[in-house]
């Protein structure tokens, strides 16, 4: 029976996270097209100054604690321990972080060379007081794959930002709609993870778990703090050597594929920590998850990829105003290489399900030692030869992870070409035929209507040839055998 549950709370968590991305992705792409037409690049680039430190100071309250909640596992007695220990760490940390930001946002805003985003971090620097009061709270659902409830908390997420900054902008606020929309959002998302958790902090503090989690949590702190090190860098150089606009131009490319990936792996992304998590002790059936899982993100993300880099100059025209020219040059190639650059997300998700923060750490700090040099010489040309190295870097990061994938997973790098072959082929293919129409003088209609013929073609392809495939890794992965050996373990606990 316990078996049993744990296997249909796996599925119920896909429905709802699935369900929660569906409606989270229709109200949110809803809300940034019409910003997108009502606000100017300039208005997002001052606002994705104050984001991009935001996301980083964040990273530093949490220390990696939710990480290490949803992974550990004891007694009843224990865990709530270790909640409490977490929780109250968090609030000193926010509060710590949230004076900073507030008494030294004029300085670091003229780090960026935008004076004008300092009263804009003041303001959204609340938003570190909001997500130390509920990191904690989403963390157990997470753990539990609570994900109903947290379907109606993105819910709240999505919502209210709409309902604040759609007025705010028609009334001509500019980038304050975006701005108290966020910190709205954030606010109100606090407000529901209080009333929808049963587990309330109580006051509890015991050293040695905190060393322990921090002992934990450091090396998956270390690592996210190396990620947004380009992504601070990109902020800084685009400010400096271009214009904010340029800034506002990249960010809006990046969060329209943020969106795309969500809106199409929204069912599997979101659960996929969490479940190779359980399988994290039985390695044969880690491995199969981290395939069944890389065969399926791999497929919609370089297909997707491949169909916006092949038809972005209609989508520029078709959603966008002309204040927006060239947004669309910019997002073709950002969806293009990011699309393959998911070859390995299914391999780092193995490797925090191991625990194996310190490998994901190094790599990422190699990548980022080798990548600053060459950032700073290629935004000297142009934002399009920026975003173009820029998210070619990210490949560097490659070769650490397959070596170290044989070791971990018991996975080869021909065991993960050999999975995605099929989509490879094809992907390969469309590019070469989309390449082969340059070289000739076709009208411009003909040329995207023959294109999106044979990219049809290719999708039902590549679905005819994958859905046995599909079918038979499913069959194999047999939750109930393979998550065997843990459930009986935690039964006993």
């Amino acid at each position: 029976m316990f078996e049993i549950n744990l296997y249909n709370n796996i599925a119920k968590a896909s429905f709802w996270s699935f369900l929660s991305e569906i409606v989270a992705k229709t109200i949110g792409p809803l809300l940034f097209l019409v910003m997108t037409m009502l606000l100017s690049p300039k208005d997002f680039g001052l606002v994705a100054v104050a984001t991009v430190i935001l996301g980083l100071v964040t990273v530093i309250s949490d220390m990696g604690m939710s990480k290490v909640i949803i992974q550990e596992s004891g007694t009843e007695k224990y865990l709530n321990q270790l909640y409490n220990v977490s929780f109250w760490f968090n609030i000193a940390m926010g509060i710590i972080v949230f004076l900073i930001l507030f008494f030294f946002s004029s300085p670091i805003a003229e780090l960026y060379g935008e004076p004008g985003a300092s009263v804009i971090l003041q303001v959204m620097s609340l938003e570190v007081i909001f997500f130390s009061l509920s990191s904690i709270q989403s963390a157990i659902k997470k753990k539990f794959l609570d994900f109903k409830s947290l379907f109606y908390i993105r819910l709240v997420t999505v919502c209210t930002p709409a309902i604040v900054s759609i007025p705010l902008a028609f009334m001509g606020a500019g980038f304050w709609a975006i701005v108290w929309g966020n910190v709205f959002g954030s606010f109100a998302t606090t407000i529901v993870l209080w009333k929808k958790s049963k587990w309330k902090p109580r006051f509890y503090f015991n050293l040695d778990i905190l060393k322990y989690i921090l002992s934990k949590g450091i090396w998956s702190t270390f690592e996210s703090l190396l990620v947004w090190v380009p992504v601070l860098l990109d902020t800084f150089l685009i400010t400096k050597y271009l214009s904010s606009t340029s800034l506002g131009l990249y960010v809006t490319s990046k969060n329209l594929f943020t969106v795309a990936v969500g809106v199409l792996l929204g069912p599997l992304i979101p659960i996929l920590f969490s479940s190779l998590s359980i399988l994290k002790n039985d390695k044969a059936a880690l491995s199969r998850a981290v395939l069944f899982s890389q065969k399926m993100i791999f497929a919609v993300s370089a297909m997707m990829g491949v169909f916006v880099f092949i038809f972005h100059d209609l989508i520029e025209k078709a959603i966008f105003t002309s204040d927006w020219n060239g947004l669309g040059q910019i997002f073709g190639i950002i969806f293009l290489v990011l699309g393959f650059e998911f070859f390995c997300s299914s391999i780092i998700e193995g490797f925090r399900a191991k625990g194996m923060f310190k490998v994901l750490a190094i790599n990422v700090l190699v990548c980022t030692i080798i990548s600053v040099p060459i950032l700073f010489y290629a935004v000297q040309s142009s934002l399009v030869s920026y975003v173009t190295v820029r998210t070619l870097l990210l490949f560097l990061q490659f070769p650490i992870l397959i070596f170290y994938s044989s070791k971990i997973l018991d996975l080869k790098f021909s065991d993960y070409l050999i999975n995605i072959r099929s989509t490879l082929w094809i992907v390969i293919a469309l590019l070469a035929i989309n390449t082969s129409f340059l070289l000739f003088d076709v009208r411009i209609e003909v040329k995207y209507a023959a294109l999106f013929v044979v990219f049809i073609f290719a999708l039902y392809l590549l679905v005819s040839i994958e859905r046995k495939s599909f079918l038979k890794i499913i069959e194999h992965l047999s939750f109930e055998r393979l998550l065997g050996k843990v459930i009986r373990k935690k039964k006993e606990v």
